[in-house]
C-alpha cells in the first residue's frame, strides 16, 4: 500500500506537482485565463483573471470576468477577489462586483470562489467551489507583473 501510493503520487494523481520545489517559487501574478468542467443545466465558465503581486504576506489582489453559457441562459459577472499563496496551494475568495449581461433573464449568480494546486509550466488545476463544484483550469497568459 505504502509504495502504491507513493507511486500515485509521483505520477501526479493527487493533483500535486512533480517537482515542488518548482511550484513553491512560481509567482502566480500576471494574467490569467480558465475554464471549468461542465455542472448542472449544461453549463461551463471561461474567463481571464488578473492576479497583483502579493502584499508580502501571500496574499494577492485579484480581478475577473467570467462567462457563464448553460443550455438555456448566459452571464457575464465581473468580480474582485483575494488570492491567498500557502506553498504550492492557492485559495482564491470573490466578491461580485457588476453583472454585466444576464441573458435571456436575470437568476441567482454565487460569487466564484477556487481551490487550486499550482503545476509546472504555468498551469494551476483544481476546483470551482461556488453554487457548484467542478474541475477548473488557469493558463498563465503572460509573465509575472512585478
Amino acid at each position: 500500500m505504502k509504495s502504491s501510493l507513493a507511486t500515485l503520487a509521483a505520477l501526479g494523481i493527487f493533483g500535486f506537482s512533480a517537482s515542488p520545489a518548482l511550484a513553491n517559487d512560481t509567482d502566480i501574478s500576471g494574467s490569467w485565463i480558465f475554464e471549468t468542467g461542465g455542472y448542472s443545466n449544461q453549463c461551463a465558465m471561461h474567463g481571464r483573471m488578473t492576479i497583483e503581486p502579493d502584499n508580502g504576506e501571500g496574499v494577492h489582489a485579484c480581478y475577473f470576468t467570467v462567462y457563464e453559457t448553460c443550455a438555456n441562459h448566459r452571464a457575464e459577472v465581473e468580480q474582485v477577489c483575494s488570492a491567498k499563496r500557502t506553498g504550492t496551494q492557492v485559495t482564491i475568495e470573490s466578491t461580485i462586483t457588476k453583472f454585466a449581461k444576464m441573458e435571456p433573464y436575470e437568476y441567482g449568480y454565487a460569487p466564484d470562489n477556487w481551490a487550486l494546486a499550482i503545476k509546472q509550466g504555468g498551469e494551476m488545476f483544481g476546483s470551482l467551489v461556488s453554487a457548484h463544484n467542478t474541475w477548473a483550469r488557469f493558463t498563465r497568459q503572460d509573465a509575472p507583473i512585478s
